[in-house]
């Protein structure tokens, strides 16, 4: 593969991985056809990043995006399976990880937790994510909590 190749497959998994939220971002506005456009798009990101040659950071934040789209979906146990992922690759480190990408895939697990209804692995997620998260600077660390906020708010489908 060429470098431009590379280069072109990276830009496209930014462009599925934005498209995706916009489409998360619709919330309950979004029609059925974009529920599963925003599943095809989040799959894309991720499958585009490891043929890029994405870091490991890219690759977990991939999943913990397909996680967090599965729990928007109420799909619980595909929502707990990315994000157990993503917090494999999150704990076995490597290029490009940052602070906030912990207490996200703690987020995720969270909100698969809640989807599922299963409230002790909820609280307990959620709360090992705001543990995480006090590490961040003070703007990461409102914005994760707001979506952990709005993790242990999903309920069961």
């Amino acid at each position: 593969m060429t470098d431009d190749d590379r280069k072109l497959r990276r830009n496209l998994a930014i462009e599925a991985f934005n498209a995706t939220w916009d489409l998360i971002d619709k919330g309950a506005a979004r029609t059925a056809d974009e529920d599963q456009r925003m599943e095809h798009l989040a799959h894309t990101s991720r499958c585009l990043w490891e043929l890029s040659g994405g870091a490991p950071a890219n690759l977990a934040r991939g999943e913990w995006q397909i996680a967090w789209v599965y729990a928007q979906l109420g799909r619980g146990e595909d929502a707990r399976r990315f994000a157990e992922r993503c917090l494999q690759r999150c704990e076995a480190g490597g290029e490009g990880f940052a602070p906030f990408d912990l207490p996200s895939a703690l987020q995720a697990l969270t909100a698969a937790a809640a989807v599922l209804g299963d409230t002790e692995a909820r609280d307990r997620h959620a709360a090992a994510a705001r543990d995480a998260a006090e590490a961040l600077a003070p703007d990461d660390r409102a914005h994760i909590v707001s979506q952990i906020d709005e993790a242990v708010a999903l309920a069961p489908r």
